[in-house]
């Protein structure tokens, strides 16, 4: 009997093979359900965080999307590589003729088998929308981190920094489109350079590249690659752990909570040594020059109503951080300014926590559901963070009380991490549960409400003073026979 021979190299090319002819021939049909009237792309620059917007006039062709089937018509948008792994949180949304624009779900694709520069996705256009109409808006929205990176990457004490961005100088794109181009804006009118310039344009503070008319499809053309070299006079904030941890008391009436930062400055790393004498002339005498790119003060949002605010480091107590005082009757969130011990300049890092206590009923945070007895839904803040800040890895804990069973939780958007599992603390009689939240590449628009749903029973409250009573009992009973034995 003879034994067939496997070659798992052939098998694997010719996998891969197939689903490159896949995605070709899927990508084609696509091409043809819709065409582009007009794309604008415009990035916006900053230091850790960018924002893109893509403005797209689309035009369904009935003939090809009556083939689709379901309740959605797919609108396949390419972004570069880049782009798909540096985006924090990507949004589409459509205005149909005459009407609002209202959101739409985003399906990742990834990156293409055939071009592994192009990451391509899926906006699920509702079918009603998409067929009979001539004009369609599609708005693409996303902030972008770490996207743009200090050049040179040192920098002299005092001395401004600059940053180099590099991108699509082109329109990636698998539609025909009538109108294509691209902006790219800074914050600072100081622009030192940007390529290529035989197809660029500057305006103050946008470099435009385009307009391109009449564009075939990306997949049949290069695309040229764009730099834009400028001056950025604030410091380059990154968060690089973000770690929320709350506890929830129903017995105190008390949401406690502590956020520790581990902050980095990612600006241009000091060329020598750190000058004191040099940095207390910069900031005295020549008009704050050192304060152009290092981290002075970091900005806390916290809640109108919080007590019992804590700002710490691995020292111990920062005395030299400021916050307004708690005012009656007063809804808006304090902002409280915390000073480091010293001046965090490019590539060095700063670690401290903030914690503060709430009251749990009073402020809304805790409240009963409605038909359902015994049931409680809390809201907590995935995370509070200022807008130039680029948060790599973020998570929050929630610590539920003693007792609480049948936990659900309910997030603002997808986590890469949802857990849910013991915790035990002290004088525990069962260890209480803990909702665990984890995600990277987060900004400070993922600061929507977690809600967490748990059955908390009456006999839960009494749970632990009747242990720590009954083990008090004990002790004595037992010291009382032990006097009369002995």
């Amino acid at each position: 009997m003879r034994v067939a021979r496997i070659n798992l190299a052939n098998v694997a090319t010719s996998a891969y093979a197939a689903l490159l002819v896949l995605c070709l021939a899927t990508q084609c049909v696509y091409a043809e359900s819709w065409t582009q009237k007009s794309v604008e792309k415009e990035i916006t620059l900053g230091g850790a965080v960018s924002q893109l917007r893509m403005d797209i006039v689309a035009t369904p062709r009935n003939e090809a999307t009556d083939v689709e089937d379901g309740d959605v018509v797919p609108y396949i948008f390419y972004l570069s590589a880049q782009e798909h792994k540096s985006h924090s949180l990507l949004r589409a949304s459509m205005a149909p003729p005459g009407k609002k624009a209202q959101p739409v779900e985003v399906r990742t694709g990834g990156l293409m088998p055939g071009d592994r520069t192009t990451a391509f996705y899926e906006a699920m256009i509702p079918r009603e929308y998409a067929l009979g109409t001539d004009e369609l808006q599609i708005f693409i929205t996303s902030a972008m981190l770490h996207t743009s990176t200090p050049l040179p990457a040192t920098a002299p004490q005092g001395k401004p920094q600059h940053l180099v961005w590099k991108g699509d100088a082109a329109l990636r794109t698998p539609y025909h489109t009538g109108n294509a181009l691209i902006n790219v804006r800074v914050p600072y009118p100081t622009i030192v350079a940007f390529a290529p310039q035989s197809i660029a344009t500057r305006t103050g503070k946008t470099i435009t590249y385009g307009p391109y008319i009449d564009v075939a499809p990306s997949a049949k053309m290069p695309i040229a690659e764009a730099m834009v070299h400028y001056e950025y006079l604030q410091p380059v904030v990154s968060y690089v752990d973000f770690a929320r941890h709350v506890e929830v008391s129903h017995w105190g009436n008390n949401l406690a909570t502590e956020d520790t930062i581990a902050l980095k400055n990612d600006g241009a790393k000091l060329e020598d040594t750190f000058n004191r004498a040099r940095h207390m002339y910069n900031n005295f005498v020549e008009g704050g020059s050192d304060a152009v790119n290092q981290i002075r003060s970091i900005p806390i949002v916290l809640p109108a109503n919080a007590d019992d605010v804590y700002y710490v480091d691995a020292m111990g107590n920062v005395s030299t951080s400021s916050m307004p005082p708690k005012v009656a009757g007063h809804k808006k969130p304090r902002r409280m300014e915390i000073f480091p011990r010293y001046p965090v300049l490019g590539g060095w890092n700063y670690t401290f926590s903030v914690g503060w206590n709430l009251n749990l009923e009073g402020n809304g945070i805790a409240r009963r559901v409605t038909g359902a007895p015994h049931r409680v839904r809390i809201g907590v803040p995935f995370l509070m963070a200022p807008s130039n800040v680029a948060i790599d890895h973020a998570s929050l804990r929630i610590v539920l009380p003693e007792g609480a069973q049948h936990v659900e939780v309910h997030t603002p958007f997808s986590m890469d991490l949802v857990h849910i599992g013991p915790f035990p603390t002290y004088l525990d009689t069962v260890p209480r549960r803990a909702v665990l939240l984890e995600r990277a590449k987060c900004t400070s628009k993922m600061n929507g409400i977690v809600f967490v749903d748990y059955t908390l029973y009456p006999s839960a409250h009494w749970r632990k003073p009747l242990a720590v009573g009954t083990a008090a009992f004990a002790i004595f009973i037992v010291s009382v026979l032990s006097r009369r034995v002995l």
